[in-house]
């Protein structure tokens, strides 16, 4: 099968619109939680809140500008609508009330105690399940708190399992891509 080409560049320009969706989708992420997490070590207060929602728009920023010199303008407005109507999608999270048990417990407990200005590196936590609240992984809980924040409503925290779907289907897709299937079945997969 020869392909000749502007079919290879088209599908390379496909893949890597793929790999930003899912490198922004992935720093989006990490990079609150880690902001959040050196603020919490240098025990930066209030400060906090500033630096990690600012750097909510630096993972998708900086891949934008490395994207930018391998894509048109056309296509990078329909990456920047994409992401916009993934993100209203993802405010999903937030209409529905989290019944389960783990999410009431401690989940929803250990992000409430971060936004009024509980520090879990230097002190223990004292919530409805201790046990959990100070050993349980903390960084979704960082960015969630991060997100709460930022619009006023802790159940927006629940974004990131959407972010992490959006992600995943971004480099599977891109993926598949790479070893050659067509857009349409990386895709259907």
């Amino acid at each position: 099968m020869t392909t000749n080409h502007s079919e290879a560049s088209v599908g390379d320009n496909v893949s890597s619109i793929a790999d930003y969706v899912a490198s922004s989708m992935l720093g989006i992420i990490f990079l609150p939680a880690v902001l959040f997490t050196i603020a919490l070590f240098m025990r930066l207060g209030m400060a906090r809140w500033p630096l990690a929602e600012g750097s909510l728009l630096i993972a998708p920023l900086a891949s934008l500008i490395f994207l930018k010199h391998r894509t048109s303008t056309i296509q990078l407005l329909g990456i920047f609508l994409l992401i916009l109507a993934l993100a209203g999608v993802s405010i999903l999270s937030g209409i529905f009330y989290d019944v389960s048990y783990d999410g009431r417990a401690y989940h929803a407990d250990a992000i409430l105690m971060l936004l009024r200005g509980a520090n879990p590196i230097y002190y223990y936590l004292h919530g409805f399940d201790d046990l959990w609240t100070n050993n349980y992984p903390k960084a979704t809980w960082y960015f969630s708190a991060v997100i709460a924040h930022l619009t006023d409503n802790y159940q927006y925290g629940k974004i990131y399992n959407y972010i992490l779907i959006y992600a995943v289907v971004a480099y599977v897709f891109s993926f598949l891509k790479n070893r050659g299937l067509s857009s349409a079945i990386s895709l259907l997969i």
